[in-house]
């Protein structure tokens, strides 16, 4: 048996589709502006108590966000749809479902034989993809004006990644996540 000594860590990450001004925002200061409006703190969402206000300068995270998305190229609506099938998101559970209604089965996949499982892995599959398909033009529809790239933090990089993760950080421009738990 394995016993396994030391620290056992359970760390998640997620990425996010993120919006960008095609003009404008290629400073701190201007993607700050962008993503904070006037806030000055970027809080912690792990603090509880109203009264404490631990948490990043904005411009921190600007900063940080700033570097990852000029370290790529805008990605096109393609590369947006593999990246919102690749993790878990509503639309990964919508698309289980109605493959199951589809097949006439239940929520106990595991429980098929192989072939019958394969079926309903192709067929959900097809389906999430259909629906990313549609999230992500939508998207780009209702943002004529902006780039796109992803951006991913985890957990696991430490309390200032978690809270860039688990946080507030795309709440005011247009943003999808994907969860890769």
């Amino acid at each position: 048996m394995k016993v396994r000594n030391g620290f056992v860590s359970n760390s998640s990450s997620s990425s996010f589709i993120i919006a960008i001004p095609m003009c404008g925002c290629n400073t701190v200061g201007k993607l700050q502006d962008y993503l904070f409006h006037n806030q000055t703190v970027y809080p912690n969402p792990y603090i509880f108590d109203e009264n404490d206000v631990f948490g990043w300068p904005v411009s921190d995270v600007a900063k940080v966000v700033l570097n990852d998305i000029k370290a790529q190229e805008p990605k096109v609506e393609e590369e947006l749809v593999e990246e919102y099938c690749s993790g878990y998101t509503k639309e990964y559970e919508e698309a289980n479902t109605i493959a199951q209604n589809m097949l006439n089965i239940g929520p106990d996949t595991w429980k098929l034989d192989p072939k019958d499982r394969r079926k309903y892995y192709d067929l959900s599959n097809e389906k999430l993809r259909g629906l990313s398909s549609t999230i992500i033009k939508d998207l780009m529809a209702n943002n004529p004006e902006c780039f796109f790239y992803v951006v991913s933090y985890s957990d696991n990089d430490g309390e200032f990644c978690s809270a860039l993760e688990h946080g507030t950080l795309f709440d005011m421009i247009p943003h999808l996540r994907i969860s890769h738990h």
